[in-house]
């Protein structure tokens, strides 16, 4: 996705997530990483939906734009 973008230096592999759980042993930042990995995580948005006429965005479309934002403000 972020390739087909622009973006030629994003990581072309996928990390298993047992070795982050087990990465997660050295170093604490992957260690609460490691809780994530692995797992779907749904929040029903009906409440926003219905209440305030949110649309919720795509997820690849989110991260293309984000990226976009930090290479234009130089933090990457």
């Amino acid at each position: 996705l972020m390739r087909d973008a622009g973006f030629d230096k994003a990581p072309s592999r996928v990390l298993p997530n047992w070795v982050v759980k087990l990465l997660g042993l050295f170093n604490p930042e992957l260690k609460q990483l490691g809780s994530f990995v692995g797992r779907e995580n749904f929040t029903p948005s009906d409440k926003a939906r219905n209440t305030l006429g949110w649309k919720p965005r795509n997820a690849g479309d989110s991260l293309i734009e984000t990226a976009n934002q930090l290479v234009e403000k130089g933090l990457v």
